[in-house]
């Protein structure tokens, strides 16, 4: 390998490295909305899972409460509270109808008036 693709290499090797806390890596934690929960949220969760996961994925309330349970099952250290406080977080921000909640209705346009 000649010397001026090494230096070329060893340079943009440098550059990178020295963007990448900043500008190559992003915080995973930013797809998850600020607001109250998101605290325990992030140090619950997001030391198994990427916060992308959480976020890809609308479920419908019993889907969220059976999801909890099973990673409580399998070692997500919640107390109660703070399991109630996850379920209100993940409920309202990527919350969907349950099964057989019908979608909230459409205002009809209303009629002109007849003459």
């Amino acid at each position: 390998m000649s010397p001026r693709l090494i230096l070329a290499a060893t340079a943009a090797a440098t550059i990178l490295l020295g963007l990448a806390p900043s500008a190559l890596a992003e915080d995973p934690n930013d797809v998850l909305p600020d607001g109250p929960g998101k605290d325990v949220v992030v140090r619950a969760c997001t030391g198994c899972h990427e916060a992308f996961q959480i976020s890809e994925k609308p479920r419908a309330p019993i889907e969220w409460e059976m999801t909890i349970g099973k990673m409580v099952d399998n070692g997500a250290e919640l107390t109660p509270q703070e399991n109630d406080i996850v379920y209100a977080y993940l409920l309202k921000h990527f919350g969907k109808p349950a099964a057989g909640d019908a979608a909230p209705p459409v205002p009809k346009a209303a009629a002109p008036p007849s003459r």
